[in-house]
């Protein structure tokens, strides 16, 4: 004589597989990848805010970024917000803009009128017209990876910080023939 199971063998089933994939998700690796990063920026010897700096890999591997606050400081993200960056050798570009609407393009309140608001914007794209225009404050050597010349090392096991001291004087390297 066969016994019925008073509980269904799925609910157990679904409930071992749901329990094995929470375990075994990629971002519980996260925090155990990134090493306590932050790196500071000056620009003639003086604190740099709202400047983005990016640490791009050499080879294979994660990016990490941050913003910097009024002191030049900016904490690192890779993953999570925060978290750091991965140990490992990069590049390093910061870039420096200032951003205002452009006086070209009267885009109204969407507050006030939603509707015009998104006519606005869509003339706006269809004559190419940006809403907003950006200026860099930095020497345009700084904002490319292949020409900023600054370099970083993320360490294991030890809180890193990356010292980034800029000139406004630097220029573009010479092209190599």
């Amino acid at each position: 004589m066969l016994l019925r199971p008073t509980f269904p063998r799925w609910v157990l089933c679904v409930t071992i597989a749901c329990a094995v994939l929470a375990g075994c998700g990629r971002s519980q690796k996260w925090p155990a990848l990134t090493e306590p990063t932050t790196a500071v920026v000056r620009l003639d010897g003086k604190p740099v805010e709202g400047a983005l700096v990016i640490l791009g890999p050499v080879g294979k591997g994660y990016a990490g970024q941050g913003t910097t606050a009024a002191d030049g400081r900016a904490t690192l993200t890779t993953f999570r917000s925060g978290d750091g960056a991965v140990a490992g050798q990069y590049r390093v570009l910061v870039s420096w803009e200032e951003v205002r609407p452009n006086p070209a393009v009267t885009i109204p309140d969407p507050t006030v009128d939603l509707e015009a608001h998104r006519a606005a914007l869509e003339a706006a794209n269809r004559a190419g017209l940006s809403t907003h225009l950006r200026r860099q404050l930095l020497p345009q050597r700084y904002v490319s990876f292949d020409t900023s010349g600054l370099d970083a090392e993320i360490r294991r096991g030890v809180f890193n910080e990356v010292m980034l001291e800029l000139s406004s004087e630097a220029t573009l390297p010479s092209a190599k023939p």
